[in-house]
């Protein structure tokens, strides 16, 4: 009788262990997918409030002067900064 006490108390701390570190793991990615996301956000929209100072720092002149412009006139390295920049589902 004794033995199968301690089996019983011992199958019930592993299984309370079990469900606590099962419990753990999943909170942690969650909080983690989260955080990524807000990452992402914030990223995105740092990246959009940056694109006219860049654009005038490449260019020397705001958007509307660059819409009428053939692609090949717009410099290379602000269409490379620009693409980098475009919000894009996960990094």
């Amino acid at each position: 009788m004794h033995f199968f006490r301690m089996r019983l108390i011992l199958a019930l701390i592993a299984g309370v262990t079990l469900v606590s570190v099962a419990s753990t793991y999943f909170e942690v990615l969650a909080h983690r997918h989260m955080l990524r996301r807000d990452l992402e956000r914030r990223t995105a929209q740092k990246a959009s409030s940056l694109v006219p100072e860049m654009e005038l720092a490449f260019t020397g002149s705001p958007t509307a002067k660059l819409a009428g412009r053939p692609r090949n006139c717009v410099p290379a390295k602000l269409r490379s900064a620009l693409a980098s920049m475009t919000c894009r589902e996960g990094f």
